[in-house]
């Protein structure tokens, strides 16, 4: 049998680089799965007298990886995997979609967890992809130079971790996932009524700095909307009947007046999500 090939992978600089190689039982099908799916490019390949494809190696973006006809270790023949491929993209939701479109069968869908947006999918050749990025709302628990310039010397000391020292605080409350149904309504909700600081406004995922910095976090999709509060938080403020007077004009809703309990006044509202929370006011209003 002859074997002809296209592409000339010697010709390219050599560099130490580790490539995954996949075993495939109908190896010219799955190029044309990884283009249609992946956009995958392909550099070489290798074919037999009929012109199927023995060997082939594509790039997705920057990415390479090899594939090779070889039906008894691939998983689809074995009915096992040994390798999963997670592949980062920039909009991890539409190429989860495509990979679906052209062939592949879900098996998580995309949702966000452990600072990553990812969902997976095993193509129709039995490998598992991870198709995700690491997404905005767990680096925010870094430090950020730029957004902490004006701290006293205290707030700008790091600990070993990376973790900005103020939430990196024993026993404190320090992180939040906000449940939302479009996530730039809450950030503006809670920007315009609270002060809050808000990053990431033009991302897919913004997050957000409370009033003090000492609470963090991300409004997310992904979770069930608070709409019967088990858990309350409550949110301090100065003057509550001004807050509340915001809120409505911002499309929350006032759930129960303002009430004194002792020296404090106290009420809840529901935020443009649905979201039941809580405020209180020291003194007379």
């Amino acid at each position: 049998m002859t074997m002809m090939s296209t592409g000339t992978p010697e010709s390219e600089p050599v560099k130490t680089s580790i490539a995954p190689w996949l075993s495939v039982s109908r190896a010219t099908e799955a190029v044309d799965y990884y283009k249609a799916a992946f956009g995958a490019v392909e550099r070489y390949r290798l074919e037999d007298d009929e012109g199927s494809v023995v060997v082939a190696r594509l790039a997705i973006g920057e990415a390479d990886f090899w594939l090779q006809e070889d039906i008894d270790s691939s998983p689809r023949s074995q009915d096992r995997r040994s390798v999963r491929m997670i592949l980062t993209v920039d909009d991890p939701d539409s190429v989860f979609k495509q990979a679906i479109a052209a062939g592949a069968t879900e098996v998580a869908a995309v949702s966000e967890g452990h600072g990553w947006r990812i969902g997976r999918v095993a193509d129709p050749f039995g490998h598992h992809w991870e198709i995700g990025k690491q997404i905005q709302e767990e680096m925010n628990m870094r430090k950020d130079p730029a957004m902490n310039q004006n701290d006293d010397q205290e707030t700008q000391t790091t600990i070993d971790t990376g973790v900005d020292a103020r939430l990196a605080r024993h026993g404190g409350l320090s992180y939040l996932h906000r449940p939302a149904v479009d996530v730039h309504q809450s950030a503006a909700f809670y920007e315009q009524v609270f002060g809050w600081n808000i990053r990431g406004r033009d991302s897919d995922h913004p997050s957000f700095d409370d009033g003090t910095g000492h609470v963090s976090g991300a409004w997310v999709t992904n979770q069930a909307i608070s709409r019967e509060p088990g858990l309350l938080p409550y949110i301090y403020v100065d003057r509550v009947d001004d807050i509340l007077e915001q809120v409505e004009a911002l499309g929350g809703e006032v759930v129960k007046a303002p009430y004194p309990e002792g020296n404090l006044w106290v009420a809840t509202f529901r935020d443009p999500a649905g979201n039941v929370i809580g405020l209180w006011q020291e003194g007379s209003r």
